[in-house]
């Protein structure tokens, strides 16, 4: 069986000089070939640049005039609107990792802690008197909401550095601020509860002025609020019938 024959074919140089040819050359076997020329170097000039460039806008153009036109007008409004209501989010989250804690006011820093800030947002002012039980009450109600809704600021002050000669009868006093002015005000702990009153309590009242200076949580609706409402209300007079009851029986045990 003929396994068939291979033949390998040096690659042929035609124009190319090999060492082999040169050493024939400088024998004389041989005439030298000429070297190859270096190819010229390429250098863009201007010409060519400006072609290039003219090329590229005119496949722009190309692209964009099958397509929709754009009214530059246009676009810039909506990036300008966008970006103002980007500012305002930053804004908010900003306001809302600066509270979180009550802050205390003087006379002095009022309007900067309370008059401005509710041309934005609602705030909340407890006007404190010191020995008073039931401002230490409401003092400790306004740290858990203000725990609870860093969105609200919570802000304190005493009540004759707020309003001088103000009755001591009438604290603790609650303002609500909006749009740089009192939204609601609510003398002593009644509108609350009374002496029974919780946090929870101050949290619905605030909500009687707007839902959002005590905003819900994203999943309760507005019936919701009114079971917690009405459910708080009971509890409050449940309270207070025990503490009457209370009262009676150790009254009844002196005599």
């Amino acid at each position: 069986m003929d396994s068939g024959s291979f033949t390998h074919a040096a690659p042929s140089h035609v124009d190319t000089s090999t060492e082999w040819d040169d050493a024939q050359a400088r024998l004389g076997n041989v005439k030298p070939k000429p070297k190859p020329a270096k190819p010229e170097k390429f250098t863009a000039s201007f010409d060519d640049a400006g072609a290039l460039a003219s090329r590229r806008n005119d496949a722009v153009d190309a692209s964009t005039s099958d397509g929709d036109d754009f009214d530059d007008d246009d676009d810039d409004a909506y990036v300008r609107e966008y970006r103002a209501r980007r500012m305002k989010e930053l804004t908010a989250e900003a306001t809302a990792k600066a509270h979180g804690e009550v802050r205390e006011a003087t006379r002095a820093t009022f309007v900067a802690e309370v008059t401005r800030p509710s041309a934005d947002a609602y705030v909340v002012v407890l006007m404190t008197r010191a020995g008073c039980r039931d401002c230490e009450k409401m003092e400790r109600a306004f740290e858990i909401l203000a725990a609870k809704f860093p969105r609200t600021k919570f802000v304190k002050i005493a009540h004759r550095e707020c309003v001088p000669n103000y009755p001591d009868r009438l604290a603790p006093t609650v303002l609500v601020y909006r749009d740089e002015d009192v939204a609601r005000t609510y003398a002593t702990l009644a509108p609350f509860g009374g002496e029974h009153m919780t946090p929870e309590g101050v949290e619905l009242a605030l909500r009687e002025t707007s839902a959002d200076v005590c905003p819900s949580a994203s999943d309760e609706s507005e019936a919701d609020v009114a079971r917690r409402r009405a459910a708080y209300v009971a509890g409050v007079l449940e309270r207070a019938v025990d503490a009457a009851r209370r009262e009676a029986s150790a009254d009844a045990v002196d005599d």
